[in-house]
């Protein structure tokens, strides 16, 4: 009787250790599969009543991004790699069901910085996680009001953004998963003069130019892998796709975009320059480059590509009808002759794989 009074509850807490370790919300590694996302993953581990929430989930990427650094070395949550073990954090709602915060710009008392050492510039707006990655490869939680400094790195995670203004006024507002490196900076409040070179790294950002475009053009530019950036006074934005996929999501349906840079401009001009051209972009326009030695080409601007629906339409109105009439660089499905298969309206077909070059075409 006693080994028996002894087994029934030794069975039942045996069973409850077995649910909880097959529970995903209590596992502490998960190993990575072929074609696992970490948005996959994170909707694994989350309860189910927060499955479908955006914030939850972006929040607990990111989370699980920050306590996996080792795997992501230069905090992209693109690289996964199958066949590593991550360790999965303990799910803790983050927000409640209120209306969504505006964030609102906050101005800071600058300093003059011409070393290191000094702060250059703060972040004004954040909106979910990022990081500010140091030269000596510290890192630093991304917060309203932080500062930056020459040499830092600033990257923003899944659903995330951030926006950096400088000591000249000029800012530079970054999408999710997206990296600028601050590569040189210099400002002299007295004689209003300086130099800006930034080394932009991946995703998508938003720039409004200051006192040093303004001034001294030739003292600003924004270097990325394709092309650098110099401008004359103006708001531009520009999107990199790296990696074998780099879609754009938009309210009805995905847009699967071809790898190299976009360039847009809603005010003012800009000159993009490479090993192939140099090209004068305008207002209105915006420009589609695959790679330093080719050619930048006329693109369509759609919404969601760079900027908002809001922001073409208030900016590049006068140009609209030139726009639709642009092309725009995607992957579609090609025939045997290479050519782009079009549906019975007319229409391109778009291809849903883009791990071969040849599926990238162009599309009147």
């Amino acid at each position: 009787m006693a080994i028996r009074f002894f087994c029934l509850p030794a069975a039942k807490i045996l069973c409850a250790l077995c649910l909880l370790w097959l529970s995903p919300l209590w596992a502490s590694e998960y190993m990575v599969k072929p074609g696992d996302t970490l948005e996959r993953i994170a909707k694994q581990h989350l309860p189910v009543s927060n499955q479908n929430d955006r914030r939850a989930i972006r929040d607990f990427v990111n989370k699980i991004v920050s306590d996996n650094l080792k795997h992501f070395p230069d905090v992209n949550p693109d690289r996964l790699s199958s066949g590593i073990k991550l360790k999965i954090p303990e799910f803790k709602s983050t927000h409640k069901s209120t209306p969504k915060a505006v964030i609102k710009d906050t101005i800071f008392p600058f300093r003059n910085s011409i070393s290191h050492t000094e702060i250059i510039g703060h972040i004004t707006a954040m909106n979910g996680q990022g990081w500010l990655m140091h030269p000596d490869e510290s890192r630093q939680k991304l917060q309203t009001g932080l500062g930056v400094h020459q040499g830092d790195i600033v990257l923003t995670g899944y659903q995330s953004g951030a926006k950096v203004e400088f000591l000249d006024g000029s800012s530079i507002s970054l999408n999710q998963n997206s990296q600028i490196e601050i590569n040189e900076y210099q400002w002299n409040t007295q004689n209003k003069s300086g130099r800006s070179i930034l080394n932009f790294l991946k995703g998508a950002f938003r720039a409004i130019s200051g006192l040093i475009a303004k001034q001294t053009p030739d003292n600003y530019a924004v270097i990325t892998p394709v092309a650098t950036i110099g401008v004359r006074g103006t708001y531009f934005g520009a999107r990199i796709c790296q990696q074998e996929i780099c879609q754009l999501q938009l309210t009805d349906k995905n847009i699967t975009l071809s790898e190299g840079i976009y360039i847009s401009v809603l005010q003012g001009e800009i000159v993009s320059k490479s090993e192939a051209q140099e090209t004068v972009i305008n207002q209105g326009e915006t420009y589609y480059q695959k790679n330093t030695l080719a050619k930048a080409k006329l693109t369509s601007n759609i919404p969601g590509l760079i900027f908002s629906a809001e922001e073409i339409n208030k900016y590049s109105a006068a140009n609209s009808k030139n726009m639709k009439q642009a092309p725009f660089y995607s992957a579609f499905m090609l025939d045997s002759q290479g050519k782009v298969v079009k549906n019975n309206q007319g229409n391109c077909i778009r291809s849903r794989n883009y791990r071969n070059n040849h599926y990238v075409a162009e599309c009147q």
